[in-house]
Order: structure tokens, then sequence, then C-alpha cells
């Protein structure tokens, strides 16, 4: 029997390894939607409790969980976002976490009229995709064709990219994926919270100022920066400290947008009134 359970034990450790080796990582991921959900209003936190069994941030990374298991296979596509050399958004078919994410935003509108399950799918899959929609490595910078089967990346911006960090190999988007666990590491979600979660309420209506398309658009233009600083096979940490410190920045700006932004958004769904008056 201690066998069998060790075994058990083994298994899960090695599914949850692989699990966090996807999407913006579940340090990252978990950070950015706590901080969210000290955002909600008290009314959008009893509207989402209807519909999730649990908390908002236990459900920051179920879209990786899912995304390779029967009928979630089309969630592999919605991570990402695309755009042109001159940052136009790129639908791919609506192989797009922006697409899918609009679509859900305005879906959500009419909300009291869609299932529960609905209701419950929708929640959870936009607590993951306006997330990684903010992190550099989920900005696809393509050149044409714009076929999302076989993606051209534009020159200069590919995510195979590889250099190194201290000594260890990398790859740029792995690297991005776990940029707040290896710049903080150790912190938890509330040290997150305690270092980006305490804005004020100009900086929180300037951060969310706009659309869903105009915080792309801000996003990926930012996030070229990330690429500007990164060598293939040189060693990151040892650029200038101005510009590595310019990139940890980059990384903590996005995962504070995500968060206030995230917060945003199911704030005008399920309590529209407030949020136009925070």
């Amino acid at each position: 029997m201690k066998r069998v359970i060790l075994s058990l034990l083994v298994a899960i450790f090695a599914l949850s390894a692989s699990f966090e080796a996807k999407a913006w990582g579940t340090v990252a991921h978990h950070a950015a939607v706590y901080i969210a959900e000290q955002n909600l209003t008290p009314t959008t936190k009893k509207e989402i409790r209807k519909y999730l069994n649990h908390s908002l941030t236990y459900y920051a990374t179920w879209m990786d969980h899912y995304r390779a298991t029967i009928p979630y296979e089309p969630l592999d596509w919605w991570h990402n976002v695309a755009v042109d050399d001159k940052n136009n958004i790129v639908e791919l078919d609506g192989h797009s976490g922006y697409v899918q994410s609009t679509r859900i935003i305005n879906e959500m509108k009419d909300y009291k009229n869609l299932s529960d399950s609905i209701n419950a799918l929708n929640i959870k899959l936009l607590t993951h995709m306006i997330v990684d929609l903010h992190c550099p490595s989920h900005n696809r910078y393509l050149a044409p064709p714009f076929d999302w089967k076989k993606p051209q990346w534009a020159p200069g911006y590919s995510q195979g990219l590889k250099f190194k960090y201290k000594g260890k190999k990398q790859g740029y988007h792995g690297f991005w994926d776990n940029s707040p666990a290896i710049f903080h590491k150790g912190w938890t979600c509330e040290k997150f919270n305690e270092e980006f979660g305490n804005l004020t309420k100009k900086e929180v209506k300037k951060i969310c100022k706009g659309t869903l398309t105009d915080w792309v658009k801000q996003s990926v233009k930012d996030n070229r920066a990330s690429f500007k600083y990164i060598v293939a096979g040189e060693d990151f940490a040892k650029i200038p400290k101005e510009q590595h410190d310019e990139m940890v920045a980059l990384a903590d700006q996005q995962l504070q947008r995500a968060g206030y932004r995230l917060a945003h958004v199911l704030n005008n769904i399920f309590d529209p009134a407030k949020s136009k008056k925070k």
C-alpha cells in the first residue's frame, strides 16, 4: 500500500510540474489573479461565487490544466495574441486569446440569461486569458502570411530564441513565463499583492482606461523591449544592471496591469454600476 501511495504522489508531482511549465507560470497567474480578487466589488464576488466552487485564484491556471483534454483542445491556441510589424492585431481565424476574450466579454453582458455552466466556463477562461495577454512571451510578433497553423515569426522576434540566465540555458518563452518567480524568488501571492496591489484609485483608473484592444496594443508595444536586451547564446544576467532592472520592471508592470485589468473586466460584467463609479 505504501508503494502505491508513493507512486501516486510521484505521478501527481510530475503532473503538477508539467502544468507549471505552461502559460505565464503558476506563480505569475496566481499572483495576478490574487491581486484581481482583492479589487473585486462585493457584488462581483457574490455573483462569481454562484458559478465557481472555490475562489477566483483557485482557477488561475485551470485553462492550462484542461487545454489538452476533450473537449477543450481548442483552448491550446487561446493563450496568445498575434500582431504584425505595426502592432496591428492579427485575429488568426479566432485562434487568439484576444479574439476569444473579446467574444466572452460581449457574451457575458447577458450573463443572467446564460446557463450556469457557460458562465462558470467563461469566468475561468477570462481569468486566465486576460493575464496571459499581458505576458511578453504570449505576444506573437508575426510576419505574413498570417497562418495560425504555421506562424511565421517576424525577423528578430522569434520565441525560439535561446540564451542563458546565470549560466543556465533558457528559452525566450519559458523564461518570461516564469519571470516573476525568477525575479522574485519565494514570493507568495500575498507578497505580490503587498508590493503591486497598493495603487491609488487614480492610478488604477489610469491603468484600466480604454478597452481590451487598447490594453493589448499597449502591451505588445511595451513587450517588444524584451527582445532588445536578449542576445542569442549570451547570459541575460550579465547585461548592464540598468537594463536588467528595466526588464524586471517590465515583468512587474505587466503582472500588475493584468491583475487590475482582470478585476476591471469582471466588475464591469457583474457590477457595472459600481464599476463606473470607481
